[in-house]
């Protein structure tokens, strides 16, 4: 089907029409011109990265994208890129957990002159799709150190092909909600950008955000009405998770809060093998020399993926969620060290975590693991700036350029996306009727302003006679032929030359080519939602905008059984000596991954278990 596949895209190009530019004159009454949509795009391959799709003739008349092609077949590509993408945004995601967990450590032990014994919980997942959301606004500098931060810039050259690494990104987080019809994990995500109202939102960054990453930006009266604003953004945590966390902000923001960027993540998952029933004692567990508490210790024999590494000196064992989509991975020092764990993360790398995990083998296991009920809400602006990520948080550096064109102080309460508008006094689409100015760039008119995304064009290309003035695209069915404003040309090349200094940040990009293959057919076959040529546009304005602070809550019960109850599964295990023990009874980490795509849902690094009890003197 591949090749199939590959030979129709080589006979379309073979067989097609090619117009040069000094037929414009002749031509220009045939041309067919690329329809046009007032509305935002849709991704009409979903999932580029698995699945099937129908045959179809590269020469069969464009249709506008619906959401019936959405969420139906998509392209299957070759494994080679599906793989590379998988490799490029997973190990990312890793990097940025262990650096994120260091992180918050760090800054949590600030002040605790006894040491830190606080928890790091977190969900590498939902904070990185959160400030992927903040690198599709952002150009310049803050476009830099996002996209260095989430490791996204490898391999790559992101300034130009960010909207490829999105939709790859987007179709990883669509596909940890897990197969219908299949038992698996519940797991309730939310993401968005709360951002002050005035600030009008481009169409471009509302169609990604709500197309790849099913978030949305939502204006709010900050200023004035902070009250408000809190009530609705722990409304919309609330409807995200279903109702499982009622709120995320615990106080108004303050009135100079320009952005509030808000994850939040609910898991619950039902083991594939039960703990044993009734086997749970108090057990000790040991938080620091001199330091001990009770815990409700759960225990469980049978075979489970393990390994012992001797060089990293720590064990390692993996409890699968029913369906095996999810694992939950724990990791245990051997050495009972103060700084056993500590030392452990300082060695730990995206590369080494992965060797872990692909060295396990099945082994006949007794396991003991605290019962816990593990929440965390934290404020992560000091983590992220110990991590690179400065300018977000400074309104002199900020640069959200893609996120709004600018403060116009019209309200902008009732666009289309925003879930809290009145729905009769919001008409349908985005941006129509909501008082929202968009200022052109360049003094273009409306007949002449670039549409937001060309629509899906089978064998798509494009190119400039500069000597002949002439702008062409074609593609399968049709072709387009432009005439190329000579003094649009001079004014820019102006602007360019005036310019090339204040913005020279934004010129300084790491070039790590993607394979020229896959870049073709992206062009292709996906539609285009114009993000990278904004972004690399010249006369882009800084609105101004910038963050105060990334917010994330979590929460995660560990139990014997999950949510709902079930037979008890019995457990026969013989003491031959030959079963490998992993007893967490002093401070370990934990991680939970997505096995298909390698996306890590949490991170934990437990120092004392909660719920936690005084310990008591006890002879076994």
């Amino acid at each position: 089907m591949k090749r199939a596949l590959l030979l129709i895209t080589l006979a379309s190009w073979s067989t097609g029409q090619i117009v040069f530019p000094d037929t414009y004159d002749s031509m220009i009454a045939k041309t067919v011109k690329p329809q046009r949509f007032q509305s935002s795009p849709q991704i009409v391959e979903n999932n580029i990265l698995n699945g099937n799709r129908a045959a179809v003739s590269a020469f069969s008349s464009p249709k506008a994208p619906t959401s019936a092609l959405i969420s139906g077949q998509n392209d299957q590509l070759p494994a080679v890129w599906s793989g590379r993408a998988n490799s490029v945004i997973s190990k990312g995601v890793a990097r940025f957990a262990l650096r994120v967990d260091g992180a918050v450590s760090a800054t949590q032990a600030r002040g605790i002159p006894a040491g830190n014994n606080e928890n790091v919980i977190f969900s590498p997942l939902s904070v990185a799709a959160a400030l992927a959301l903040v690198l599709l606004g952002s150009a310049g500098k803050t476009f830099e150190e996002v996209s260095t931060l989430l490791g996204f810039n490898a391999g790559v050259d992101i300034s130009r092909n960010s909207e490829i690494v999105h939709q790859m990104f987007g179709v990883l987080l669509d596909a940890i909600s897990g197969t219908p019809g299949i038992p698996a994990p519940q797991s309730y995500f939310a993401s968005g950008i709360f951002v002050r109202d005035g600030y009008p939102i481009r169409r471009e960054f509302q169609a990604v955000s709500r197309d790849v990453y099913k978030s949305e930006v939502i204006n709010l009266d900050f200023e004035k009405n902070g009250r408000d604003a809190q009530e609705k953004v722990n409304s919309w945590v609330s409807q995200k998770t279903r109702g499982k966390i009622s709120e995320i902000l615990r106080e108004p923001p303050s009135p100079e809060t320009k952005v509030i960027i808000a994850s939040a993540l609910y898991f619950n998952g039902e083991w594939n093998q039960f703990f044993i029933d009734g086997a749970t004692k108090r057990k000790r567990f040991t938080v620091a020399p001199g330091e001990v508490v009770d815990v409700d210790m759960m225990f469980n024999g049978g075979e489970f993926p393990f390994f012992e590494d001797k060089e990293l000196q720590a064990k390692i064992v993996g409890l699968p969620y029913k369906g095996k989509e999810v694992t939950m991975y724990v990791v245990l020092p051997t050495n009972r060290g103060v700084n056993a764990l500590r030392d452990l993360e300082s060695r730990l790398s995206a590369e080494r975590l992965e060797n872990l995990i692909g060295s396990t083998k099945n082994e006949t296991c007794i396991i003991a693991l605290p019962r816990m009920k593990l929440s965390s809400t934290l404020s992560l602006s000091r983590a992220l700036q110990s991590l690179g990520l400065n300018s977000l948080f400074d309104p002199l550096s900020a640069d959200l350029s893609l996120l709004s064109p600018g403060y116009t102080g019209a309200s902008s309460q009732l666009q289309s996306n925003n879930p809290f508008a009145n729905p009769s006094k919001t008409q349908a689409g985005v941006g129509l009727n909501d008082k929202i100015s968009f200022p052109n760039r360049f003094g273009e008119d409306e007949e002449t302003t670039t549409p937001l995304t060309s629509p899906l064009r089978r064998n798509f290309f494009s190119y400039d006679d500069r000597v002949g003035g002439y702008h062409v695209q074609q593609w399968a069915t049709g072709f387009s032929i432009s005439r190329i404003d000579r003094q649009r040309r001079r004014r820019s090349f102006r602007v360019a030359l005036r310019k090339s200094a204040a913005h020279s940040n934004r010129a300084r990009r790491q070039v790590r080519p993607i394979d020229q293959d896959f870049l073709n057919y992206v062009s292709q076959n996906r539609p285009s939602y114009g993000l990278d040529n904004l972004r690399n546009n010249l006369e882009l304005t800084n609105p101004g905008l910038f963050a105060e602070d990334v917010i994330h809550r979590v929460e995660i019960d560990i139990t014997e059984k999950g949510t709902e109850a079930a037979a008890v599964t019995a457990v026969t295990l013989t003491r031959d000596g030959s079963q490998k023990r992993l007893v967490a009874d002093r401070p370990f980490l934990f991680f939970i991954r997505h096995e298909s795509t390698g996306l890590l849902l949490f991170w934990g690094t437990v120092n004392k278990p909660t719920p936690n009890y005084p310990s008591e003197k006890r002879t076994t």
